[in-house]
């Protein structure tokens, strides 16, 4: 077996028993108090984006872990948790542009680009000396006035200015999305926690991914030529696309007729059968249900699917515009949290949201 490989499946086997157990057994502060933990990594991570050094990453990490723990700790988290979820999507209907037109788009969150940048050892000796002979000649012309220098050189100044003034805005605004994204994903999950039907709730989700995740693989290694976002993610492709959109809406039908099963219809709904809708057991959507067929179920599961790919690409552009190839090294074999919960960022709000608005 392939040592990565073996890696791989060890560091799964640990990680995944404890992190299900935490997700279906704490009590709803503790399940709170672990995911906001699990988000102040994914913090630290996402820091990483705005190149940020240790202390940096260390000082944001806390700044997401306070938000999160002033959030908890607000009587009526209730009345923001919708405001939360629209800012989120309206952010991934935003990202879904900056993915589909990058790398034109990076120019509007790409910190590395260093096109702008003067030279302050060329900057300091123009300043020092007056003499334009101290600059470069691509960015100050040759001059024997001293004011024509000094001109040049304030020039250098107000443009070295606005690069720095720049670059500071770029960081602010992968810092600001990074805290609605990670804020937005801890309230869906505590929102989805006060569900009286939670595990079925959270099953359903996660099944819903991992069956898209599974339809993408399987659909993408078979027939997958033609490139869905090459220039962001080369390995994915149309064809895995639509084959995991397909994975999600059979693993919903499978569900939906497991809960179907399971669940007995309150009040006037008890007359409906099965070809009714399925989805009795999740609150809200009794008044959807007065509407008959599949007609949700096939919207819940391509939304959801479409959802978590977006996260997936979102991420992976992040990260290339980073020139990093995990976020960070914390799970042996998987990269970093922001690796493996990526496609969750954007599933998480998109399906909490559904269900606020059914």
């Amino acid at each position: 077996m392939d040592a990565s490989l073996r890696q791989r499946i060890i560091t799964a086997l640990i990680v995944g028993p404890i992190a299900l157990a935490c997700i279906f057994l704490l009590p709803p502060t503790g399940f709170a108090v672990f995911i906001g933990l699990v988000i102040a990594v994914a913090a630290w991570e996402w820091a990483g984006f705005a190149c940020m050094g240790q202390p940096g990453r260390v000082a944001y990490a806390l700044l997401v872990a306070a938000a999160l723990a002033a959030l908890f700790l607000y009587s009526n988290l209730p009345s923001l948790t919708l405001p939360l979820l629209v800012a989120a999507i309206v952010w991934w209907l935003l990202a879904f542009l900056l993915v589909l037109t990058y790398p034109a788009s990076a120019r509007l969150f790409s910190i590395h680009d260093d096109s702008t940048a003067v030279d302050s050892s060329q900057f300091s000796a123009a300043l020092d000396n007056h003499d334009a002979s101290a600059v470069d000649s691509s960015q100050v012309t040759a001059a024997t006035d001293p004011q024509e220098a000094i001109s040049e050189s304030a020039h250098i100044a107000s443009a070295s200015l606005f690069s720095v003034l720049t670059l500071a805005l770029k960081k602010a605004l992968l810092l600001l999305i990074g805290l609605l994204v990670l804020t937005a994903t801890w309230t869906a999950l505590i929102d989805l926690r006060d569900n009286p039907d939670f595990i079925t709730v959270i099953c359903f989700l996660l099944f819903m991914v991992w069956g898209a995740d599974i339809g993408a693989y399987f659909a993408g290694r078979r027939y997958g030529k033609a490139k869905l976002a090459p220039r962001v993610s080369p390995g994915k492709t149309w064809a895995g696309f639509f084959g995991g959109l397909l994975g999600a809406m059979i693993v919903c039908f499978l569900l939906a007729f497991w809960v179907m099963g399971q669940c007995e219809l309150p009040g006037s709904l008890a007359g409906l059968e099965w070809h009714h809708f399925p989805l009795c057991i999740l609150p809200g959507m009794a008044s959807v249900l007065l509407f008959g067929s599949w007609l949700l179920i096939i919207a819940i599961a391509p939304l959801v699917a479409t959802a978590s790919v977006l996260g997936d690409l979102t991420i992976s552009m992040f990260k290339r515009n980073s020139n990093i190839k995990d976020t960070s090294n914390l799970l042996p074999g998987h990269g970093g949290v922001l690796d493996r919960v990526d496609s969750l960022l954007s599933a998480f709000p998109v399906f909490a949201l559904i269900l606020h608005l059914a």
